[in-house]
């Protein structure tokens, strides 16, 4: 597994202002065609987010077994807007799949995940399937709870 301590990141993710409809609509998407199926949560939160990049073909379930024997919880959609806003920088040097984020196509009823993708002077959160096998180029953010912030 190749990762550094310079994939280490210090990230508050504040739940009351970053909903999932205000995540989908900045990104481009309509709330009324995507539901998000991530847990609620509410007030603020600090995390540690480590950056995985595995230097081999994992699957989704491969590359969360790998996250968590490291302690770290495959991160969600609202923490993938929250990074984006907070180490912009980051998102240049390639996509990051965030595992712990879902998403339903309402009229498609797929199940989606997003990563995060810098596109023409921007960075998105996108969606895309959940199955997919992984490349050895993604990186995938892991979470761990540092404490709760008041």
């Amino acid at each position: 597994m190749n990762t550094t301590n310079q994939d280490l990141f210090h990230l508050l993710v504040d739940y009351t202002v970053l909903t999932p409809d205000q995540v989908i609509l900045e990104n481009g998407y309509r709330p009324k065609d995507w539901e998000c199926l991530d847990k609620v949560k509410t007030g603020v939160e600090e995390f540690e987010l480590k950056l995985f990049s595995f230097g081999h073909r994992v699957s989704s379930e491969e590359a969360i077994r790998f996250m968590k024997e490291d302690g770290f919880d495959p991160a969600d959609g609202i923490t993938a807007e929250a990074f984006k806003r907070a180490y912009p920088q980051e998102t240049q040097k390639g996509s990051i799949v965030f595992l712990n984020s879902s998403w339903r196509n309402r009229a498609a009823g797929g199940r989606g995940l997003g990563y995060l993708r810098w596109h023409v002077k921007r960075c998105y959160l996108c969606l895309i399937w959940y199955e997919c096998g992984w490349d050895d180029y993604w990186r995938f953010a892991g979470v761990r709870k540092v404490s709760k912030a008041s």
